[in-house]
């Protein structure tokens, strides 16, 4: 089978350093390829012939794709949101050209925290053209979480199923368990944090508790900075924006171009905790504890579908130290579902007629 799969660095290259930042190759964020990766070793079979895209040169291609492919398969994250409109509507003139069949992963609606649907009204008519085009070319379309099932029932739409993030099925059954700690001051640590977002004195604290903590950065802007020393637009006063801060002269920032390193650097963490969603998904597949700073419905959102403990940031006591964060982050909603949510996301490919190498 044929199959052109969404993803950026196609897991069987090595781009360097310079080559990601220069062309882009992890869509802004590096919590991309921690999806991406998982996507391609569910797809990765003998008889399939996977083409790894971003899709960025492929817009007029709809008849080289009819001819050349059996399906396309497109795993998303939080694509219904203001800033990702004009890339949606160009996926929506695409699909409305294809003939061969379309299965969407893991997309979301990203809104508050608090689930409402007004920040998402002036995408309306977008997500349902999106939606439909999709449900043109398959019977149904797979969402993150049960926020963004509610978001297209709103809309309209019965034809949803909600499958989660292919991330988390990376190692298909064989999910990690996840080790029992105890942190001292020596503890090895990662942190990673979302630019606008802050809880002041949150990364202060920790950096001056905890001397063996590492920053893991993910936004593209940040790995500017390390390899040209440029200071980064976006992010609050205790943000790591400038070179000149603690976490980089103190060599205590990594970025990750893989997954595969991405989580043996993890494994070798006591904890993980902050902002990023995928960031702490990464954590979680090497074993390693992990607890989510939820800020927005999409990193709430899949915390509560898979079980990953978390805490709501604007409830996020001043003064709450990683300790006490890895104390109320109960392993077993995680671990013990894993195996139902599993087989939902294997029926839903199979659905869909897509091979895969999560059989049972």
């Amino acid at each position: 089978m044929r199959v052109l799969l969404r993803g950026y660095i196609d897991p069987r290259t090595s781009p360097s350093a310079s080559e990601v930042l220069e062309e882009d190759l992890i869509g802004r964020n590096s919590g991309n390829q921690i999806f991406g990766d998982a996507a391609f070793r569910v797809l990765d079979r003998p008889d399939t012939d996977l083409t790894i895209t971003d899709f960025r040169g492929w817009w007029r291609q709809a008849e080289r794709i009819n001819e050349d492919y059996d399906a396309v398969v497109l795993p998303f994250a939080n694509a219904f949101r203001p800033e990702y409109l004009p890339v949606l509507r160009r996926f929506t003139q695409l699909l409305r050209r294809l003939t061969v069949p379309v299965t969407v992963l893991g997309i979301g609606a990203q809104s508050d925290l608090d689930y409402t649907f007004d920040p998402l009204s002036p995408l309306e008519d977008d997500v349902r053209d999106f939606v439909a085009a999709v449900l043109d070319r398959g019977p149904s379309i797979g969402v993150r979480g049960e926020f963004s099932a509610a978001y297209l029932a709103h809309l309209g739409f019965s034809d949803v199923e909600v499958v989660g993030c292919p991330s988390v099925f990376r190692h298909g059954a064989d999910l990690a368990p996840t080790r029992s700690t105890t942190l001292t001051r020596e503890s090895p640590l990662a942190i990673n944090l979302t630019g606008p977002v802050e809880h002041p004195g949150l990364l202060p604290h920790h950096l001056d508790r905890y001397p063996n903590l590492s920053y893991v950065a993910q936004a593209r802007a940040e790995l500017r900075t390390l390899l040209t020393g440029s200071t980064q637009d976006r992010g609050g006063p205790e943000h790591p924006r400038d070179p000149s801060h603690r976490l980089y002269t103190e060599d205590r920032v990594r970025f990750f171009l893989d997954a595969p390193s991405w989580l043996d650097f993890l494994a070798g963490q006591d904890f993980s905790f902050g902002t990023r969603i995928h960031g702490n998904v990464a954590a979680l597949l090497a074993g390693t504890p992990a607890h989510v700073l939820a800020h927005d419905s999409r990193t709430r959102e899949l915390s509560e579908y898979f079980g990953i403990p978390h805490t709501r940031i604007d409830r996020l006591a001043p003064g709450t130290d990683a300790a006490d964060l890895l104390a109320r982050s109960d392993p077993a909603p995680f671990q013990d579902g894993h195996a139902e949510r599993l087989a939902r996301f294997r029926g839903y490919l199979d659905t869909h007629g897509v091979p895969h190498t999560l059989d049972a």
